[in-house]
């Protein structure tokens, strides 16, 4: 029986008062002074300034927020959001899953929660996530039965709501659209989210299983709590008390049970491979050419179409143009692995490295 078992953030999100905002701003005026306070932040974020885009209103708004700037793929500063006590306009800084793996192959989560820290931000939201990929004992499969049975624990309620067409045996809950919110998602501040990652991202369930069991936590003490755990397992060197932090929580929000109201051996199980694993480590999935474009596809045509309507297709070919460009200049090893592996299929030859970040910045240049 073959199997991985990974572990990573998957959603963060923060709310501060330090960015300063003036009477005399206007979003159609270019680059505000306020950009002034975001050197460090882009800097320990390792994000060149030219990749910032410009700024979004949003047009419903988002809890009060008026503006959105796009700081990397992924990682959003939300501006001039409701003034907090203090009568400060608030900012809010939102990463959302893709973020969340820039974040984590740079190893940067140490140097964004000690900023956070440092500015006293309230913690609005965190999302550890567990993957396990391959042939788990602890499939999809037990976890439905249990928890449809009531045989499971948790601090915030007894309730749950499983999304999607209940399987009917252990085949068709590796391959169904399953998802189980333990909590009662809607109603509680936190819950615990399990569901078939593999389905999700369009990849085959038989061939790669793959569970997800994520918590959302919204509650700033917990958060709080986690990443201090955190910063003081990486300074000290020692994960330990980083992952009795996060595996606390997680039995906290969600505990399975046997028929007799003990901890389900499976579960014990989880928890001990977990212990044993790197806490924060890379989820390895299938991430081929023809999955990545299966995700733009779903994810940006609507985008594409809407841009299209506004300025034209000259002006669409030119932000493409000059997007894949800027990537080129900063492209890593995973993505050129992903492209060479495609090459081979073609029969055509690879690239190296420094060709291809050669081209971007030639064509960045002129």
């Amino acid at each position: 029986m073959s199997y991985t078992i990974s572990s990573c953030f998957d959603w963060f999100q923060c709310v501060f008062d330090h960015i300063p905002y003036y009477d005399t701003f206007d979003i159609n005026l270019g680059k505000p002074k306020s950009y002034i306070e975001l050197d460090e932040l882009l800097k320990l974020l390792e994000i060149p300034e030219r990749f910032i885009n410009f700024m979004c209103d949003l047009e419903q708004g988002f809890h009060g927020f008026k503006y959105r700037v796009s700081l990397v793929e992924g990682i959003n500063l939300l501006l001039f959001g409701p003034r907090n006590k203090n009568d400060k306009f608030t900012t809010l800084l939102q990463v959302t899953g893709v973020g969340c793996r820039y974040l984590l192959e740079r190893k940067l989560w140490f140097n964004l929660f000690n900023y956070c820290n440092q500015l006293s931000a309230k913690y609005t939201r965190l999302d550890p996530a567990t993957d396990i990929l391959g042939d788990y004992p602890l499939n999809m499969w037990v976890m439905y039965n249990c928890i449809n049975d009531g045989y499971f624990k948790s601090i915030y309620s007894k309730g749950y709501i499983i999304t999607g067409q209940p399987p009917k045996n252990e085949e068709e809950a590796k391959v169904k659209p399953l998802t189980i919110y333990a909590g009662k998602k809607g109603t509680s501040s936190s819950f615990t989210r399990i569901y078939n990652k593999a389905v999700e991202q369009g990849l085959d369930p038989l061939a790669e299983p793959w569970m997800r069991i994520e918590m959302q936590i919204q509650d700033h003490s917990k958060i709080t709590c986690i990443i201090n755990a955190f910063l003081l397992a990486y300074e000290e060197d020692n994960l330990d008390l980083f992952n009795s932090v996060v595996l606390g929580t997680l039995n906290d929000f969600l505990t399975l049970l046997d028929e007799e109201g003990n901890v389900h051996p499976l579960w014990s199980k989880l928890l001990e491979d977990i212990k044993a694993i790197e806490i924060l480590s890379s989820p390895k999935s299938t991430n081929s050419f023809d999955t990545c474009c299966e995700w733009f596809k779903r994810s940006c045509s609507r985008f594409l179409a809407m841009y299209t309507l506004i300025n034209g297709e000259n002006e669409l070919y030119k932000l493409v143009e000059e997007l894949a460009y800027s990537n080129m200049a900063e492209f890593e090893r995973k993505s050129l692995n992903c492209v060479n592996e495609k090459l081979s299929t073609l029969g055509y030859n690879t690239l190296t490295l420094n060709y291809v970040k050669s081209i971007g910045k030639q064509k960045i240049n002129n």
